[in-house]
């Protein structure tokens, strides 16, 4: 079952990444509820949508930061 161990491996991979980048940032549209949800469980922090790309959809941008 990838799915799952992809789950149990994702939380690990973001604290190697946030040890290299104290900040890491993207954008997700706003559709793709799928996606949010799991990056929220994540602990992403998003703001508000926000016209973004050559189609001016929105989108939201997501980041995390490293805890001291």
């Amino acid at each position: 079952d990838y799915k799952r161990y992809l789950m149990g491996l994702t939380p690990r991979v973001i604290d190697e990444m946030l040890s290299m980048c104290p900040k890491l940032c993207n954008h997700v549209h706003v559709d793709n509820k799928v996606s949010i949800r799991w990056l929220k469980r994540l602990g992403f922090i998003f703001d508000k949508p926000k016209p973004y790309g050559i189609e001016r959809e929105l989108f939201y941008k997501f980041y995390i930061e490293r805890v001291s």
